[in-house]
């Protein structure tokens, strides 16, 4: 890689492909997961050519026990999660995430698939995580009709920067929290536990 392209090669959304190609999203995502277990993830040029990635994780990991992972507590014990996202690989690492956090989960790739799917089981689902910016129908679209639905089922909106939803209180986008990409496993418990948390309450 070329010196500018490798010092921003973890940035969220940096892509040296053609706009629509790639979100630029994938090494960010996979250094947010390396430092969700302890580890770390550099990358450097070969003088042999092409790149070497190193991925270090500690022999013990105690990244469970610190979040208070394991098996969620209280009014998370046995929660349902309804994950929304168009991007196939961010649907299979969050989902990951939380499953090892102990949630049941559904996900979803085609917003308006995922409404369907809560209509038809709207009481089934103690939270719903979901994507802003998805093409055709928003999550914004999507929060919107779920509010319709069933007014009190919390809403974690999981994204990157976006213009339209700064300077928006919680109350404003119909959300119980804000998680901003991309973040580790210990950000996301901490930020469900709060939710979840409030909720009970």
């Amino acid at each position: 890689m070329a010196d500018d392209v490798l010092e921003r090669a973890f940035d969220p959304y940096f892509t040296t492909k053609p706009k629509g190609e790639a979100s630029g999203m994938g090494l960010s995502i996979a250094r947010g997961i390396v430092k969700g277990h302890g580890g770390a993830i550099e990358v450097r040029n070969r003088a042999e050519g092409g790149c070497l990635f190193q991925v270090l994780i500690p022999a013990y990991a105690r990244v469970e026990e610190e979040a208070g992972q394991g098996s969620p507590a209280g009014a998370a014990a046995n929660a349902c999660v309804l994950l929304v996202d168009d991007e196939p690989g961010i649907i299979t690492e969050v989902s990951e995430m939380l499953e090892r956090l102990g949630y049941k989960v559904v996900s979803e790739t085609d917003p308006r698939s995922a409404l369907k799917t809560f209509e038809r089981h709207a009481d089934d689902f103690d939270l719903i995580i979901t994507d802003m910016t998805m093409p055709g129908f928003t999550g914004e679209d999507l929060i919107r009709e779920i509010r319709r639905i069933r007014p009190t089922v919390p809403v974690l909106l999981c994204t990157g920067y976006n213009e339209k939803i700064a300077g928006k209180s919680h109350e404003q986008l119909g959300i119980k929290g804000l998680l901003l990409k991309p973040f580790a496993v210990e950000e996301l418990a901490r930020k469900i536990r709060t939710v979840l948390g409030e909720t009970a309450a």
